[in-house]
């Protein structure tokens, strides 16, 4: 797959995380919600675990559930889809990429909601000519992931709880995108794992280009620490519920 088209500027705003905002503005529950800008593209990778909490905090932070222009869901663990109803009251036209490979009651639970285009992703696929959904790897269970290509930089993966194995998802994107993976932010699934495993990931990461990892949700404070370290850059504080992360121009 070639890609066409790249974009200048990705602004990624962590509408629910695990990991409380120090300022208090968002409500922290354990999942993932990330809401994605580029290209004037709207984009919502996984919805978190309770639906008011992704509408209180959307609100918080200004973004408007009813103008997405498509929802990707990595996965079909609880703390990943179910915020989606509050999407579906919102509006139902929008398209909603979910694994083939999730199971039967998943799927007829998102069906169920009403939306109008629930489209099951085997191999990777496009959404713009600079976005694409990487095609899912079984962990288990089956999981995809969310690339944007970002220009003069590479690809920039987003990954719900990495459960196939994050370097697994990163070897893939290359693999089919052919393109550098520039960045990594979401669940990398170490929060239990010993440190020598979480060094090791991280040292794999490095070896295949990957400039800057940003650990959430599942991932753990040590993961965090390691990033820190093996790729060389100061973080001032771990990204939280309520932070904003802009790549490329800003």
């Amino acid at each position: 797959m070639l890609w066409v088209l790249s974009v200048e500027r990705v602004s990624i705003t962590v509408l629910v995380d695990n990991c409380d905002d120090p300022l208090h503005r968002c409500i922290s529950v354990w999942g993932l919600s990330l809401y994605v800008e580029c290209n004037g593209v709207r984009l919502l990778f996984d919805t978190g675990s309770d639906p008011e909490i992704l509408a209180y905090n959307a609100r918080v932070v200004g973004v408007d559930l009813a103008k997405l222009d498509a929802i990707v869901l990595s996965h079909e663990h609880s703390d990943h889809i179910g915020g989606l109803s509050v999407v579906a009251e919102a509006n139902k036209d929008i398209p909603v990429y979910i694994p083939k490979g999730m199971s039967y009651l998943a799927k007829h639970g998102i069906k169920s909601l009403g939306f109008k285009h629930v489209i099951e992703v085997e191999e990777t696929t496009p959404i713009t000519r600079d976005v694409a959904v990487i095609g899912y790897l079984y962990g288990p269970p089956h999981e995809q992931a969310l690339a944007v290509n970002l220009s003069d930089y590479g690809l920039v993966v987003f990954v719900g709880c990495s459960h196939p194995g994050i370097v697994k998802i990163v070897e893939k994107a290359i693999r089919d995108l052919g393109v550098q993976v520039y960045a990594v932010i979401g669940g990398l699934h170490l929060k239990d794992k010993l440190y020598s495993e979480i060094s090791s990931t991280m040292e794999l990461l490095k070896t295949l280009g990957v400039k800057v990892v940003i650990p959430l949700h599942c991932s753990g404070i040590t993961a965090f620490n390691v990033a820190s370290k093996v790729f060389n850059y100061s973080m001032h504080k771990m990204y939280h519920v309520c932070s904003r992360i802009v790549f490329g121009k800003t």
